[in-house]
Parts: C-alpha cells; structure tokens; sequence
C-alpha cells in the first residue's frame, strides 16, 4: 500500500504531522482494502474513501496542530484511521453514528486514554455546554467500556428534553456492532432529523 502526502503549507506544524503520521501508520495492524492512503493538512478535518484510496484531511488550524501538540495530533489521525474502517464496515454513516462506531473500536484496543485526552483537550479549549448529539457521542463512545468516563464526560452536557433525542440516545447505547441494533439507530437518527428539520422550517416561517 502506499502512502501519498499534500501539505499546501510546508512549516514545522506540516513537518510534526507527517512525523506522527508515519508513526502512527506503522504501528497500525490492519490489513487495508485500499491501494493507497493520502494525507493533506487543509482547511478542515474530514475522512473519504474510494475503490483505490483512503483519505484523512486534517484541518491546519486545529488546535492540536496549531499547538504541536504530538499527543493529540496521532488522535486526531487514529480517529481518521479507525474512522476509514468503520466505513469499510459499515459503508456511509451519519456522522454521529459513525464517530461513536469509531470511538469504541479506539477504544476497545487501547486507545481509551488517548480519547480521553482529544476530548478533554477540546472541551476546556472550547469551553462550552449544549444539548448537540455531537456531545452525546463523547460520552456514548465510552458507555460500553469505560462506565468512569462515560459519566464524567456525560455531567458535562445538558441533557436535551426532547423525546425523540431521548429514545435515539438510549439506542445509541446499544452495542452498534449488533446489526439489528445498528439499523434500529438509523430509523431513530431520521425521525429525530425530520423533526429538526420541521421545527427549524417553521421557525424560519415565523420570522
């Protein structure tokens, strides 16, 4: 398999990444579908994949990049990389889903302290509490695992009182490798999308 890198920058932020990289993809046992992995530090973090590639943009101006963090920059690109294998099992996902999918596969072969950390990291950089699923996904990824910082990281969020985010987050505690139990998540994870969209549609309509 190969390995193609573009970095539009080249600084000692770009140099940092691509020496974690290169580490990191040499520790990973994981027998790729892909001809190739590519690597580019852009303008944000997203994960694609193709027949031929697997591919991990990373935003530069994230703050583990912008810090040189070397710590949080190889989570950042594992999330990308067990991301890349959810996808290959389980085809595309709503991200929601597809990051906590991710998560405890991170988690489940050792990598837990690592999450730990990326998100510890962002919530006192970020400084913020809302009732978003993306905060569920934090504490739902440890539920199964790591009941300790599962419940640290759940005290952190409001919990939301809508009643269809409430049956999709008890869903979303479920083992999502059970396919049954994955597919029960995506109906859930639609109507509670419909319902988003109807109430901001009409929100829109009264101004």
């Amino acid at each position: 398999m190969r390995i193609l890198k573009s970095f539009p920058v080249q600084d000692k932020k770009t140099e940092q990444v691509s020496k974690v990289f290169d580490a990191a993809i040499t520790k990973f046992d994981y027998p790729w579908r892909f001809d190739r992995i590519e690597l580019h530090v852009r303008d944000e973090n997203k994960v694609m994949a193709n027949e031929e590639a697997g591919i991990i943009v990373l935003d530069y101006n994230d703050i583990f990049i912008q810090a040189m963090d070397a710590k949080g920059i190889a989570v950042l690109i594992l999330r990308a990389l067990f991301t890349l294998i959810t996808r290959e099992a389980c085809g595309s996902l709503p991200t929601v889903i597809e990051d906590i999918i991710a998560n405890r596969e991170m988690i489940k072969r050792g990598y837990g302290e690592a999450l730990v950390y990326y998100y510890y990291q962002k919530k006192i950089t970020e400084q913020r509490h809302t009732t978003g699923l993306e905060d569920d996904v934090v504490w739902l990824s440890f539920y199964i695992d790591d009941k300790y910082n599962a419940d640290f990281f759940r005290q952190q969020k409001k919990e939301s009182g809508r009643q269809d985010v409430r049956n999709l987050v008890e869903c979303l505690k479920q083992d999502l490798a059970d396919r049954e139990k994955l597919g029960t998540a995506l109906r859930l994870y639609y109507v509670h999308t419909r319902k988003a969209g109807a109430e901001a549609a009409g929100m829109r309509a009264c101004r």
